[in-house]
């Protein structure tokens, strides 16, 4: 299936009228992944018990549906107290156990994405217009504004100081010699050389390149990570970029902090 017919189809199931817990269900499997992710862990270290689940409110009809959909796996839980790693085995596909454990797949984390996108920008339009119809809750994400759910502020949306330093750095450095955020390809390439490739979907890491991307590769950048009340904003910029840095093909190019926990400097060797 094209990215386009994904698209499409995403639209369709969005504008559904899904079920409450099915959405806080993908809401938090993503919110795992994610978290898996800036700590360079794979998904199923940060896997959701059964027990979790149903204390959310999510119970197994639920579970089930979302299995079906293709959105969620699960497997049982095999981890003893003296192993290190959590390890799992497969289970028979809608019969779950009390060591059930679940992760959110590709085509789940993209519509949790775009229901995520939609909630927000559906909120944005309830505080404007407060005496809005009911109608304008089922506009997708598309309808709303948002033409994909990794779409970022453009340097259009940026205060004019930084717009103006963002130009000059463009028309500074060469384009073979600028680093190049490929969104659709997931990969970052220094010229022709692919220096990092993602397989998975990395928000908080992407959130970055996007920024970067966005203003022309500039050698800082405020911190781009959305403030969050439960979340230590200097240690999660610590750790993604740490994720930034770990794992490139070619270590050509690096991510660091400022010095202040609010901003991100790039460093560039082109002979590595």
């Amino acid at each position: 299936m094209t990215a386009r017919e994904n698209e499409a189809r995403d639209r369709e199931l969005v504008s559904e009228q899904i079920d409450p817990a099915a959405i806080l269900a993908l809401k938090r499997l993503k919110e795992a992944h994610d978290s898996a992710s800036n700590f360079g862990r794979n998904s199923w270290e940060f896997a959701i018990e059964l027990s979790q689940m149903g204390h959310a409110g999510v119970d197994n009809q639920i579970l089930r549906m979302l299995v079906c959909r293709g959105w969620i796996v699960h497997r049982r839980e095999l981890t003893g107290a003296t192993q290190g790693r959590r390890s799992f085995e497969d289970e028979t596909e809608l019969v779950f156990s009390d060591r059930s454990c679940f992760v959110i797949t590709k085509d789940g984390y993209r519509v949790a994405t775009r229901l995520e996108v939609q909630s927000k920008f559906v909120s944005l339009e309830s505080k404007n217009n407060p005496n809005q119809n009911q109608s304008s809750n089922s506009q997708t994400p598309t309808e709303l504004g948002a033409d994909s759910p990794t779409k970022h502020w453009s340097m259009h949306h940026r205060e004019p100081s930084k717009m103006e330093s963002s130009e000059k750095i463009q028309e500074s450095v060469p384009e073979n010699r600028r680093p190049v955020w490929d969104r659709q390809r997931r990969e970052l390439r220094l010229g022709d050389i692919v220096v990092k490739r993602f397989k998975w979907p990395a928000e908080n890491q992407e959130r970055v390149l996007n920024a970067f991307e966005d203003a022309g590769w500039p050698e800082h950048i405020d911190d781009p990570l959305p403030v969050h009340p439960d979340i230590c904003a200097k240690r999660r910029l610590h750790d993604t970029l740490k994720c930034l840095n770990r794992k490139q093909i070619r270590g050509m190019i690096k991510f660091r902090g400022d010095g202040t926990g609010r901003g991100v400097r790039l460093e560039i060797n082109h002979d590595a």
